[in-house]
């Protein structure tokens, strides 16, 4: 559905979106880059529970699992399903690595498919960015809507 905005406030939201969606200066990575970084925190997981030592694959999981909320948004506007497939496999591993005593089989495993999922994700590369296309309305009540749409 069209998000409706009076034409009097269009400045102020155009300008937001231009700082939103506008990269920091000298950021040159893409969500897709961010994301492989991301994932290297998968990797050493699974390492820490090859090595025996939970609480470092723990700490390792949730470092993925905060860079994940910073990234998901963008993720998820690029492919649903892939997002999705991810976030089933993070539950997978919080489920693995939350009981008192963790098996290192079932974690492991846990950690391969959230990895294989990834791989996935960074296999189908940057993408391309989304464009905002504004059209210009005005309702039977008379007062002027821009309405903004997001394509892919």
């Amino acid at each position: 559905m069209p998000i409706r905005i009076p034409v009097r406030g269009l400045l102020p939201v155009l300008v937001l979106l231009g700082m939103i969606g506008a990269p920091a200066v000298g950021q040159a990575q893409t969500t897709s880059d961010q994301f492989a970084s991301l994932a290297s925190h998968v990797d050493a997981a699974m390492s820490r529970i090859a090595e025996g030592d939970v609480p470092a694959a723990q700490t390792e999981y949730k470092a993925f699992n905060d860079g994940w909320s910073d990234l998901r948004f963008g993720i998820r506007a690029r492919s649903r399903a892939t997002a999705e497939w991810i976030e089933d496999a993070m539950s997978d591993v919080a489920a693995a690595l939350a009981p008192e005593i963790v098996d290192p089989a079932s974690a492991q495993a846990a950690l391969q498919t959230l990895r294989a999922q990834a791989d996935g994700l960074i296999a189908l590369g940057p993408g391309t960015p989304q464009t905002l296309t504004l059209y210009s309305a005005q309702p039977s009540g008379g007062e002027r809507f821009a309405v903004a749409a997001l394509a892919p």
